[in-house]
């Protein structure tokens, strides 16, 4: 049962915002064309259409746990359509209708904050005006997640972190979910966060300070990015208005996968991105939204076994990168760099 199946079961009202669209999506520049065929092989099997959107007002509904389980007439939904077991009820809302940007992972990643839960603002504005509702979120534990919701209009009074507890709500609004780089929810965003642009900026971002992931040979990386007129900057060590006003004048982005990318959403109109990838992981969330802004998406990927077929791939998503400096130059100099 998905959640439009839920809203339905339980009596609620049920408010279609969008049909789906073509989603057409363009290989990215690489400067080793024999990578590309990897490309190839992803993009075929990729959705060819957007997901619906739509949006349900449920009664004496229950939202619970960092995954955003749904409870109305014994029922337990969450985000990803699993149904679950019993919780007990904490927190009661009766005199203001509730809206639910839970989402798995959203209290805690920069990434999965400001597309899979503060995305979803692009669909809740259809039904409701965001003054008259308390809003349900993951946690403020993670300052962007706050200063966020402000840069949007939503005080933190407004608000009720999950945590270990259950809200019960009168009235609780949820929307359909929103997968990786969704074109509306991510022009929304970017049209009321954005600063507007001034001198043009170059951004290497570092991930220093993570404990995957990082660029092996980064001292390397980065002077040849010097040169070019490129800031190191570290992400998790500004604030959220910060790296909104950094990036918003930034033409050309380079950084290894991680959560710091998702900062390219600012970016100038038609800015360039190259996204250093280790051979073993393949996330696709930056290269969607780059495709789906029209942004210029570049990939590099780091040494070490050439794959020959699709198959060789695997999903180590901890693992290091060693950059090739002929490949890196290689693929600044087609970027325009």
């Amino acid at each position: 049962m998905d959640l439009k199946d839920f809203i339905a079961k339980n009596g609620g009202e049920y408010f279609p915002i969008s049909d789906p669209l073509p989603l057409i999506f363009k290989p990215p520049k690489m400067f080793r064309k024999e990578d590309l065929f990897i490309w190839e092989e992803i993009i075929n099997v990729l959705r060819k259409e957007s997901m619906p959107q739509y949006a349900g007002i449920i009664n004496d509904a229950c939202v619970q746990g960092d995954k955003g389980f749904i409870k109305a007439k014994g029922i337990f939904l969450n985000d990803f359509g699993t149904v679950i077991g019993n919780f007990s009820k904490i927190h009661d809302i009766e005199d203001k209708v509730c809206v639910s940007l839970v989402a798995e992972d959203a209290g805690k990643n920069y990434w999965h904050w400001i597309q899979t839960s503060l995305g979803k603002l692009s669909i809740i504005q259809n039904v409701t005006s965001f003054d008259k509702c308390i809003f349900i979120i993951n946690s403020f534990n993670n300052n962007f997640v706050k200063s966020s919701l402000l840069a949007m209009g939503i005080e933190s009074k407004n608000c009720v972190e999950l945590v270990d507890r259950s809200v019960q709500c009168k009235k609780l609004i949820v929307s359909s979910k929103l997968y990786d780089g969704d074109a509306k929810s991510l022009l929304y965003l970017r049209e009321r966060l954005r600063k507007k642009d001034t001198e043009s900026k170059r951004v290497y971002i570092s991930r220093l300070g993570a404990t995957m992931r990082r660029i092996e040979n980064e001292d390397e990386v980065f002077e040849v990015l010097r040169k070019m007129g490129f800031t190191f900057v570290r992400c998790e060590k500004m604030s959220f208005n910060e790296q909104v006003n950094l990036f918003s004048n930034a033409d050309f982005i380079v950084g290894a996968h991680g959560a710091g990318m998702t900062n390219a959403l600012f970016a100038k109109n038609n800015a360039k991105i190259l996204e250093i990838r280790n051979r073993d992981y393949q996330g696709l969330c930056y290269y969607k939204m780059c495709n789906n802004l029209g942004m210029g998406y570049y990939n590099l990927y780091g040494t070490g076994h050439y794959v020959k077929k699709i198959e060789e791939f695997g999903t180590n998503i901890v693992g290091n990168i060693k950059v090739d400096i002929k490949d890196l130059v290689g693929t600044l100099e087609m970027m325009g760099a």
